[in-house]
């Protein structure tokens, strides 16, 4: 995908979602692990992809 770009998350049941970015030695390559998050505050709605960098929100 052509950066910058902003994924939103959701649950088909509505459940809460702690994206979590993985280890990658591929060159270019994000790895992220969507894991159910167990409160409000580790939920994320959105992941946006800008100049090399990855922001949570």
């Amino acid at each position: 995908m052509p950066a910058p770009v902003t994924l939103t998350l959701r649950r088909f049941d509505c459940g809460l979602i702690a994206p979590q970015p993985q280890l990658s030695f591929a060159a270019g390559l994000l790895k992220v692990a969507l894991n159910e998050a167990a409160d409000l505050g580790a939920d994320r709605i959105a992941m946006k992809i800008e100049s090399g960098d990855v922001f949570l929100k």
